[in-house]
């Protein structure tokens, strides 16, 4: 399966918005919240994340099912970094241009974009 960049920010951004101290994210919460996506996406995206560190810690159970605690400092600055459409859709359009579609590529193009646009308020 290849990782959807779409599906990857909207589940970042999601828990970074509903996890807390005392609510953690389970696998039915993400399918309710992204119904456009399967189970079976959801959960392949969830274990890459995991994977990579993007989260604190996560839990599986039989099946599909699973529970997010927390985003790791690096899935908080991705969700962070990756939260404005406006900034998203410049990354996106970039990778798309370069040819190179991995979360590491995504999230450089992203950090520069933010840049870019920090220069350009502060008339640079």
């Amino acid at each position: 399966m290849r990782i959807n960049p779409d599906l990857v920010r909207k589940l970042m951004i999601y828990v970074e918005d509903t996890v807390s101290i005392d609510k953690l994210i389970t696998s039915a919460d993400i399918a309710s919240y992204l119904p456009n996506f399967t189970e079976e996406e959801i959960y392949y995206h969830v274990r890459y994340l995991d994977d990579d560190f993007y989260f604190r810690k996560v839990d599986y159970f039989m099946g599909l099912g699973f529970m997010i605690y927390d985003l790791s400092p690096k899935g908080h600055q991705f969700a962070e970094t990756m939260r404005s459409d406006t900034v998203w859709n410049k990354t996106i359009e970039t990778s798309k241009k370069i040819g190179s579609a991995t979360l590491d590529t995504i999230y450089k193009i992203g950090i520069d974009v933010v840049a870019s646009l920090i220069s350009r308020s502060l008339g640079a």
